[in-house]
């Protein structure tokens, strides 16, 4: 790995935080969060946009509280996150998510990820498992005779808003 300290950064750069940054809960970044580089402005003021479990957001780092990814770790990085993945994938005899006799265990974790303030950490484990989420608001857009439109959908995932927006509109008049 390259010293921190004298790692130069540039736009596209793969970065990841050597250790916790920010204050705050809502505005924090674990270490080992991966980034990608947005803009330098010196050593010490790199503007980083991190994927937070609630939202992506840029915020700016110290030179030292980040390293680049270098091809060795993000091979690793990508290969753990494969196998993680095959441990969603539904097996023979598996009960699957959206059977109705699990409906009430999804409402109580939403409701319990709701009164626990942990509503953006349970959405997004929701997404990437593709089990019933918090219904919640999306912004889906979408192509009308050349149009883009945009709108509003109350959904339990994205997934789901997209098809109920596909759902009300004509396919005739879709691009």
């Amino acid at each position: 790995m390259t010293d921190a300290t004298t790692a130069t950064y540039a736009k596209g750069d793969l970065v990841v935080a050597t250790r916790d940054i920010g204050m705050y809960s809502w505005d924090s970044v674990k270490a080992g969060e991966q980034g990608v580089v947005t803009s330098v402005k010196s050593r010490n003021s790199i503007r980083v946009k991190f994927e937070h479990a609630t939202y992506v957001r840029d915020i700016y780092v110290p030179g030292d509280q980040i390293e680049p990814l270098d091809p060795e770790t993000l091979a690793r990085m990508e290969a753990e996150k494969a196998e993680a993945e095959k441990a969603f994938t539904p097996q023979e005899g598996d009960i699957l998510p959206e059977d109705p006799r699990l409906a009430w265990l999804w409402r109580a974790a939403a409701r319990e990820a709701t009164n626990s303030n942990h509503c953006g950490e349970y959405d997004k484990i929701c997404d990437k498992l593709g089990i019933p989420g918090r219904e919640r608001d999306f912004s889906i857009s979408f192509t009308v005779g050349g149009l883009v439109m945009n709108t509003r959908v109350s959904a339990t995932s994205k997934k789901l808003a997209g098809e109920k927006v596909l759902d009300t509109v004509p396919n005739s008049v879709l691009a």
